[in-house]
């Protein structure tokens, strides 16, 4: 066995590699980390127990609670870019993506290899792209898909409510003066979904409420464009 935190105090994880599992640890610092592995091979000490989800997260080094996992799988790569972002891969082949430090995991919308097993997930700053490797050969890059960046830095005056959306949001911005505006919303691959504004607009606030009832769980984005100004932000969509 393999202890992840010392001294041994608050819920320590343990990893058993006796079943031929695997276990993974990522922190952003001292305190603040996550750390997967297979339902057999990653427990808890305090009660004893597996943890099923495949999935712990830990704010200050030392005490560590499960978080949900949508596909049930063991998660073998784990990647944060910050606080809130990260990605996890499962021996399964599917690829986890949240937005809020791991409160809500969703299966990214093209993340999904049957057959085959996620090995590693990293990011290549200088490329702004995070990149999947698995087996038999599987690599996929997380980058600019369609001209929207991974890491969409958000229109200053554009703001989404609720994220993550179960039903429905409100999209709002801000005109410092008389524009035309378009706003549209995409998939992660991205298509365009649904076009919720293109019009003359005067200054001021404006908003709209978008239906994110027929929409599948996953990360979707909202860009706006106002005369010669235009912005990304990410909506994430859960079921």
């Amino acid at each position: 066995m393999a202890m992840f935190t010392d001294p041994p105090t608050g819920e320590i994880p343990v990893c058993s590699y006796a079943s031929g599992g695997k276990c993974v640890v990522f922190f952003l610092d001292d305190t603040l980390g996550w750390v997967g592995g297979d339902w057999d091979t990653l427990q808890l000490e305090s009660p004893a127990r597996y943890v099923t989800t495949g999935i712990l997260h830990t704010t200050d080094g030392l005490n560590f609670i499960e978080q949900y996992n949508p596909v049930k799988h063991g998660v073998w790569a784990i990647l944060f870019i910050n606080k809130d972002e990260g990605w996890a891969g499962t021996y399964a082949g599917d690829l986890l993506h949240t937005l809020d430090g791991g409160d809500h995991w969703v299966i990214d919308v093209n993340g999904s290899f049957p057959g085959k097993f996620i090995r590693r997930i990293i990011q290549v700053k200088e490329k702004q792209a995070v990149y999947v490797l698995g087996n038999h050969g599987l690599l996929l890059k997380k980058g600019g898909i369609n001209g929207i960046p991974e890491t969409a830095r958000s229109y200053q005056n554009l703001k989404i409510y609720p994220d993550p959306v179960s039903h429905s949001a409100v999209i709002s911005w801000q005109l410092e003066e008389n524009n035309h505006v378009v706003v549209k919303v995409y998939d992660y691959m991205g298509r365009e979904i649904i076009t919720l504004a293109d019009d003359d607009e005067s200054k001021g606030e404006h908003q709209v409420i978008i239906d994110a009832s027929d929409l599948t769980g996953g990360i979707y984005f909202c860009r706006i464009r106002a005369g010669n100004k235009t912005g990304t932000g990410k909506m994430m969509v859960i079921r």
